[in-house]
């Protein structure tokens, strides 16, 4: 390792040091699709043991050679949820983020702490529970970080999965709905059944609702899963008359928005 100019600039000539990007993470980073950013989750290096003290400099190293590596599509942050107090464990807990437990040795009396070490990574546009998280990174990780990185970047992003109910004349939004991911057409009006295995419904126009449709909803909402209902409580009827006026009415389209709202 030579150093160049400041004193936390190194050229790795030998390409070992653990901040160094290895190829494959080059290449990633060339070719992302979108904006990607890195949150560090890490405690201050005084409370780490000692087989986690390299852990913040090294990570940090390796986030900043990939921000210049990006060509600004790249970017993070480092993180201390002790430091900020409730609101950086409540951030921490919402990206799926914890601490991990770890032996320390002080004055040779053993104890244990709870201590932070963890990377996550969030595509623009890509749902937070996909985010990427690397738990528990410790020093033993670091010379090959990079490499793991870079896996877990090249990993196909997971799809949302639809499921679609709709009436005659909107055969463009299934269309639109499969560039994001696979999608089934059901008739919920009908069966007042949901697909356990799919991510969002799309319910157009309801028109048949009952206590059953009502428990099926409620039941796939708490399965953590999302519905989208879409519609109107009337339909609009035009008319014209014979000297060309338009003239148009609302009509009722039943009661299932009331049961459903």
């Amino acid at each position: 390792m030579t150093q160049l100019a400041a004193p936390a600039l190194w050229w790795d000539v030998a390409g070992r040091h653990p901040a160094t990007l290895p190829a494959d993470l080059a290449h990633v980073l060339r070719n992302l699709d979108g904006k990607l950013d890195a949150t560090l989750f890490v405690s201050d290096r005084s409370q780490m043991p000692s087989h986690l003290k390299d852990v913040e400099a090294t990570t940090r190293a390796l986030l900043e050679a990939m921000a210049s590596a990006s060509g600004g599509a790249f970017s993070y942050r480092v993180l201390d949820p002790d430091r900020s107090g409730l609101g950086g464990a409540r951030y921490a807990a919402a990206r799926r983020v914890s601490p991990i437990r770890v032996r320390r040795v002080l004055d040779d009396a053993e104890s244990q702490a709870e201590i932070w070490s963890s990377l996550v990574f969030a595509r623009q546009g890509v749902r937070r529970r996909d985010d990427i998280l690397i738990q528990g990174i410790e020093n033993a990780h670091l010379p090959h970080l990079g490499s793991l990185v870079a896996t877990h970047l090249r990993a196909e992003a997971p799809q949302a999965s639809f499921a679609l109910s709709a009436p005659p004349g909107f055969d463009e939004l299934p269309r639109y709905l499969s560039q994001r991911g696979p999608v089934i057409e059901i008739d919920v009006d009908r069966t007042a059944a949901i697909p356990h295995d799919v991510d969002v419904l799309f319910w157009i126009e309801p028109h048949h609702v009952t206590p059953r449709h009502i428990g099926a909803l409620r039941r796939f909402l708490a399965a953590g899963r999302t519905v989208v209902l879409a519609g109107s409580p009337y339909h609009i009827r035009y008319s014209s008359t014979d000297d060309g006026e338009v003239r148009f009415r609302a009509e009722s389209t039943g009661s299932a928005w009331e049961r459903l709202l």
